[in-house]
């Protein structure tokens, strides 16, 4: 997404956390660029309002930034815990819709829905990624 339209989209979400609208975000990648911007979002939308906002970080793999050193990525992990961000490892988006983002676990569990007013890509989701529509409200 172009930084201009994510600007206005950005603005367009804290206007609506601004006037009390809950909002749940799930950001897919947990490279340095989702986890700066899970923390970013959260401490910039809790100043806003005291509505409810969740904020969700999905990663493919098992563990946090995986081009860092191991004692960045726990670090990293426990402040992201600590800000009260849910982490999804070792799921990977599999499907996103209008209404749903659509995560798989490994050992073989089903796909389950998961219900996000927005939706943001930081991560290369790969040739098998099916997003049924790149914009979610």
């Amino acid at each position: 997404m172009p930084v201009n339209q994510f600007l206005h989209h950005w603005y367009q979400l804290c206007h609506d956390i601004e006037h009390n609208i809950s909002k749940c975000i799930a950001i897919v990648g947990g490279g340095a660029g989702g986890v700066e911007l899970a923390l970013s979002m959260q401490a910039r939308l809790k100043k806003l309002s005291n509505s409810a906002i969740e904020i969700h970080l999905f990663q493919r793999q098992t563990e946090l930034m995986l081009n860092h050193n191991r004692s960045v990525r726990r670090l990293c992990k426990e402040i992201l815990q600590k800000a009260d961000i849910k982490l999804h490892l070792g799921e990977k988006v599999s499907n996103l819709f209008i209404e749903n983002l659509f995560s798989s676990i490994p050992r073989g569990k089903p796909e389950f829905p998961n219900p996000y007013s927005e939706v943001l890509i930081q991560a290369s989701l790969g040739s098998n990624f099916s997003p049924s529509n790149r914009r979610v409200r």
